[in-house]
């Protein structure tokens, strides 16, 4: 059994989730104890694989391991641009854990091997699905054929260029100005409703509300559902995290929310994000309104192709199209049954590397 010195990183999730499934291949198929052997142990000795944080560059190199597993889990591969043209040692192999489908990134250069695991999509899940969390308890029924108060909602976090260029065209040409807009902070159109926390004096998108005034208890932004404000919204703009072109797409929690809840939804990322959610299973809204904004480069250009669609869709017949709404929601909500297809995919690879290939 190979050992992992992972701390306390988010890399852990992926190990027990690892270990789950090495457990279900023995009860349900192998029936071999030798699979049991390929479970990871999480230990602090000298011999274990070490998992660095991607920003612990200095930690990385100066490993005596021969093997280095970098934990990007909740950023993106797109963080290779920001450690320079050769953030990695060459001497070691590295295992590269992202949530982001690394399409873009030259593996070769990098001396890398790539695990890919969608962990929002599946965190989020979790915190809906599970009563050990707070969110689990909001009631997400959406009445499809009811009116709603506002054209969109849409809740964006911190300042930064590119989005300042999407809020800047948001305001400026937007026809309707019946929709809730927050950004870094700021109440850029009508006041929002229901139980919502982003607004600060000081921004802060990490900050932690607590609750029944326990120092343990608390949730973060992004695992609040404000449902109120959803249910009261036509759709969702989701504004990703990444926006540019060249960065692979990364799916985060804020999608994760519009497929929970069954808000329909226009994104706003890198170009192709909704061709990857309908590769992981989900349905867009292709059949309903013109999508083809996600192929269209550059990103600002995508921003314009969005503004127009948003201003098209105040003529769209939200009552008459509610049954079809309603199923795509339903198939949306189903299909976070079946991604346990796409962790298996994970966990075969990184099985693959660590036993096979190292």
């Amino acid at each position: 059994m190979l050992k992992v010195n992972s701390s306390d990183s988010t890399f852990n999730n992926f190990i027990w989730a690892y270990n789950s499934y090495q457990q279900y291949k023995f009860l349900h198929e192998t029936g071999d104890p030798a699979t049991l052997d390929r479970q990871i142990e999480i230990s602090n000795d000298i011999d274990a694989i070490p998992v660095f944080s991607f920003h612990e560059s200095e930690k990385i190199h100066n490993s005596l391991h021969p093997t280095v597993i970098v934990n990007s889990g909740e950023e993106g591969s797109y963080i290779f641009d920001f450690l320079g043209a050769k953030p990695f040692p060459t001497d070691k192999k590295v295992i590269f854990f992202s949530d982001s489908n690394f399409k873009l990134v030259d593996r070769e250069k990098y001396n890398c091997l790539p695990i890919v695991w969608h962990w929002f999509l599946l965190e989020q899940f979790t915190a809906i699905a599970s009563n050990r969390h707070i969110a689990s308890f909001v009631d997400l029924t959406r009445d499809f054929t009811k009116t709603r108060k506002f054209n969109f909602c849409s809740l964006v976090g911190f300042a930064r260029p590119l989005r300042d260029t999407l809020v800047n065209k948001l305001i400026s040409n937007l026809s309707n100005r019946n929709f809730v807009l927050q950004y870094n902070g700021n109440t850029l159109g009508q006041e929002p409703i229901g139980d919502i926390k982003y607004k600060f004096s000081n921004y802060n998108s990490y900050q932690k509300y607590d609750i029944l005034n326990a120092q343990n208890e608390h949730f973060t932004i992004s695992k609040s559902i404000p449902i109120e404000l959803y249910n009261n919204s036509n759709f969702m703009l989701v504004v990703e995290c990444l926006l540019h072109d060249n960065y692979d797409t990364h799916i985060t929690e804020k999608i994760t929310k519009a497929l929970i809840t069954g808000i329909p939804f226009i994104v706003v990322s890198s170009s192709n994000y909704l061709t990857q959610l309908r590769e992981l299973g989900f349905r867009t809204y292709n059949s309903l309104w013109d999508e083809s904004y996600d192929t269209i480069t550059p990103a600002e250009d995508r921003f314009d192709a969005i503004v127009d669609l948003i201003n098209q869709l105040d003529s769209f017949d939200w009552i008459a199209n509610a049954d079809k709404l309603e199923a795509i929601a339903n198939h949306n909500k189903l299909n976070f049954f079946n991604l346990n297809k796409t962790m298996i995919a994970a966990f075969e690879q990184f099985d693959k590397y660590i036993y096979d290939v190292l």
